[in-house]
């Protein structure tokens, strides 16, 4: 399973301890909307649909998710949050669930190392399937991250942990500050950039849509998902920002473990929230 890649056996026990298989018919409701979120769910094989509540009463489509897919993503919210779509068996399906603690569970008994490995396959198993969902809505607002009224965290949180992490990692020379002229493309629309980035002062448009301002992060989706940007960042002001590079970040998480957990737990929850605002757009 996806999810489990690059974890040793007693990582794979201790995660999946309890957690038989579920085998569910056709036709079964996992959740619905306003349920509890407690457990994060993998597809192991056949089909789940997944369909967000709008607040006009309709429902988005999110799609059709076969083997080795995730969904249940709001169990990962502290604090708690609601269900905000309803999921339900396409096709009979085996489903596994995880508990909402995984990562810091494996973090206790093995310390941080697991933890993050484990971390980066949600991060890279959600931005995958995000960027199909802005693939088909378009729904570019979404990459905007903003406080949203359902969740009881305010993501502004989790910007300010990411941006704890810049000061060790320019230090060692594995992350990249640099400053921007406005009206200079940062990300081309399509394009491939090297990481991620942290906008510390300035602003910046997404695709003239959207308009993000410091403190952000931005282009964590492609750079996890492995694909091209689902738009183009323009500096709409001038800008200092703090590039993220891919082998640079895999040095820092070697050489920093505990600051690592702590980056890529605050970028899961960031991502999270990109997942929800799309799902229930106002």
């Amino acid at each position: 399973m996806r999810l489990l890649d690059g974890l040793k056996p007693e990582h794979r026990g201790l995660l999946t301890f309890g957690k038989e298989e579920r085998r569910l018919p056709a036709g079964t409701v996992l959740y619905r909307p306003g349920d509890p979120a407690d457990n994060l769910f993998a597809v192991v094989s056949g089909t789940v649909s997944v369909k967000g509540a709008m607040s006009d009463g309709s429902e988005l489509d999110l799609g059709l998710l076969g083997s080795g897919k995730l969904f249940g993503v709001a169990a990962l919210i502290p604090g708690g949050a609601p269900r905000a779509a309803t999921a339900t068996v396409e096709s009979d399906a085996v489903i596994v669930e995880f508990n909402k603690d995984s990562a810091s569970k494996l973090k206790a008994s093995f310390g941080p190392e697991p933890a993050v490995t484990f971390m980066r396959n949600v991060l890279k198993m959600l931005a995958d399937q995000i960027m199909q969902i802005l693939s088909v809505t378009n729904r570019l607002n979404s990459l905007v991250i903003r406080r949203h009224p359902d969740y009881p965290l305010d993501p502004a949180s989790w910007v300010k942990t990411v941006e704890s992490a810049l000061p060790s990692g320019l230090l060692a020379g594995l992350f990249r500050k640099s400053s921007y002229k406005s009206g200079t493309e940062i990300i081309g629309k399509g394009s491939r950039a090297d990481g991620f980035f942290f906008l510390k002062e300035g602003t910046i448009k997404a695709n003239d849509v959207a308009e993000l301002a410091a403190p952000n992060v931005f282009g964590q989706l492609a750079f996890f998902a492995d694909a091209p940007s689902p738009a183009s960042f323009v500096a709409s002001s001038d800008c200092e920002i703090t590039q993220f590079p891919e082998k640079s970040l895999d040095g820092y998480l070697k050489k920093h473990p505990e600051e690592g957990y702590k980056l890529l737990e605050a970028l899961l929850h960031l991502m999270v929230y990109h997942h929800l605002t799309i799902d229930t757009r106002r």
